[in-house]
């Protein structure tokens, strides 16, 4: 299903949750309007990088580059232009077999001592009729809590925003945000375990 949405609309959602009115046009030259786009960026970056959503995964075959990394690895490759983060790595043998191989990345380029490297990879999606009702929600949730501290000066208020935001990202985690049937729940941040 097609979510048909806007900037404005995610950005007036947000300032609902903050308990302010709508902007007049995303452009608004506002506190709220100024605050919300300062934030919207980086916001919707943070929560597609926060989970593997099947509208933002890629996969790609890298090859090296020419030049090899200066010590311990024998092969570098360029990472895609729209590269977020890495979900798999894998190389490819003369077989149909892959397995998962040792890997550094540093400075956009992936490092490690094979020739070949099959990638998944979360990608920066910037279309925004690509993203689901779940991550819409968590994308206006990210988006108050960013910008709260800026529009309403209180820093209680932006804790249990921040607080509810882990919340839905971990029950949006804990169902099928890959869309491959497996549910994907990661805890390697610390924040993200609710104890």
């Amino acid at each position: 299903m097609v979510i048909s949405i806007t900037q404005k609309e995610i950005a007036d959602m947000s300032l609902a949750l903050l308990g302010q009115e709508a902007l007049s046009s995303y452009e608004e030259n506002s506190r709220n309007g100024r605050a919300i786009r300062k934030f919207y960026e980086l916001s919707r970056i943070a929560a597609i990088e926060d989970g593997k959503w099947s509208f933002a995964t890629k996969r790609s075959v890298l090859a090296p580059t020419v030049a090899s990394p200066a010590f311990d690895w024998v092969y570098k490759f360029t990472l895609p232009n729209d590269f977020l983060k890495e979900q798999h790595i894998r190389n490819s043998s003369g077989t149909n077999l892959s397995s998962d191989i040792d890997y550094t990345i540093e400075n956009g380029e992936l490092l490690c001592d094979q020739d070949t490297v099959r990638l998944i990879y979360t990608f920066d999606q910037t279309d925004l009729t690509k993203y689901t009702a779940k991550f819409l929600e968590l994308f206006v949730a990210k988006l108050a809590a960013k910008a709260c501290y800026e529009i309403t000066q209180s820093r209680t208020e932006e804790r249990q925003l921040n607080d509810n935001y882990r919340v839905m990202l971990y029950e949006a985690l804990s169902g099928d945000s890959k869309g491959d049937g497996e549910p994907e729940l990661e805890e390697t941040s610390s924040w993200l375990r609710l104890e």
